[in-house]
């Protein structure tokens, strides 16, 4: 029973982090490749907190901060995408 509704909230979890990163402005996004490249760093991260698919460490949820070009992560496994790369702001 348990199980079941761990495995309908990461699927409700997922479908709610892609419509959030859809919405995104175009020039705020990186580029689907990127993104996938993040998040398999992620996903392989020990701060990662499957379940809400949060980092431990910011509390971002990172379907969606993968995909943003300002973002990077706390402990620098990816940093900021295009013109925000060398960017001070967060």
């Amino acid at each position: 029973m348990l199980n079941k509704l761990k495995s309908k909230l990461m699927v409700a979890r997922d479908k709610a982090e892609a419509q959030a990163a859809a919405l995104l402005p175009e020039d705020w996004k990186v580029p689907d490749e990127v993104s996938v490249e993040r998040y398999n760093i992620c996903k392989n991260c020990e701060n990662l907190y499957h379940v809400t698919n949060q980092c431990r460490l910011c509390g971002c949820f990172m379907g969606v901060k993968v995909s943003l070009a300002r973002a990077n992560c706390p402990i620098h496994k990816w940093e900021k995408y295009g013109r925000y790369k060398d960017s001070q702001d967060s």
